[in-house]
């Protein structure tokens, strides 16, 4: 995933025409409408693999007025929401960029003694951590 640095006024962001763009790499057929198979096929080219179970939430999230189709301002309006419905946490940036968000981020001392506590708290060794043991951590 990209990482992008700095406050939210130095990010770029989106216009219509990095999404008109986005959209028109997209649609194959030049039909004005992206098909289910049109949109797997951009998120797979931004890096990202979705079953057909996600894919079926993504398109039906996307098509706002059921015409079984996805027309330029549906996918401008829901594209990034579609796909942080389905778990998948990105913001869409100048020139198509698609930055994958992280949830939380840590640096890496604090990586390290997370990473050190996990291999002194795993009993087992299966990497697997029982309740007791993810409360002893928590603590």
């Amino acid at each position: 995933a990209s990482k992008m640095f700095g406050s939210s006024e130095e990010r770029d962001e989106p216009t219509r025409k990095d999404f008109k763009q986005l959209f028109e790499a997209a649609d194959g057929d030049k039909s004005r409408q992206l098909d289910k198979d049109e949109i797997r096929e951009l998120i797979k080219k931004k890096g990202f693999d979705v079953g057909e179970e996600e894919m079926t939430e993504i398109f039906a999230f996307m098509d706002t007025d059921g015409d079984g189709g996805i027309d330029f301002e549906e996918f401008e309006a829901n594209f990034e929401g579609a796909l942080n419905k389905i778990g998948l946490r990105v913001k869409v940036h100048q020139n198509g960029v698609i930055e994958e968000l992280n949830e939380w981020a840590v640096d890496e001392e604090t990586y390290s003694r997370l990473l050190e506590m996990y291999v002194n708290i795993q009993e087992d060794k299966k990497g697997l951590l029982e309740e007791k043991q993810r409360a002893t951590m928590r603590e």
